[in-house]
């Protein structure tokens, strides 16, 4: 397992929590929904784009390394 695995799916969790859309997101983010669909699905965006999700969730990255919860 890569190290990019967790953090995708915690940023994925925390939007389904949110009730938030890809399309939501690229809107809050200011890009394009298949530009979203692509960094989530590859996992390969810029540290720039992660604290630019982050900010968006209001997350830290600590938060996105935690555990889920049970």
């Amino acid at each position: 397992m890569t190290a990019t695995a967790p953090l995708l799916r915690a940023i994925k969790g925390a939007l389904r929590s949110r009730g938030l859309t890809y399309r939501k997101l690229a809107e809050l983010l200011s890009v394009s929904e298949a530009t979203v669909k692509r960094d989530l699905s590859k996992g390969r965006f810029s540290l720039r784009r992660l604290d630019q999700i982050c900010a968006t969730l209001n997350l830290t990255l600590n938060d996105l390394m935690q555990p889920p919860q049970a």
